[in-house]
């Protein structure tokens, strides 16, 4: 799904805050507007489980990929 809220893609850069419109540019600086939405939901993932384990990874502290 397209979103129609766009935020400016030099935000991080050129602003202390994101800076959202509804052109196709930046209202402050002129730079590029980018998408605001984030990427779909896929409950079906392929590669979720690897993500998760990361992630669980991160969280533990380096623990053992397979939890153990």
């Amino acid at each position: 799904m397209k979103s129609d809220i766009r935020v400016c893609a030099d935000w991080e850069t050129a602003h202390d805050r994101p800076v959202y419109t509804l052109g196709d540019a930046c209202p402050e600086c002129g730079a590029a507007a980018v998408n605001s939405a984030p990427a779909p939901f896929n409950p079906e993932d392929p590669h979720g489980k690897y993500r998760r384990r990361a992630r669980r990874r991160n969280r533990d502290g380096g623990a053992n990929a397979a939890g153990e």
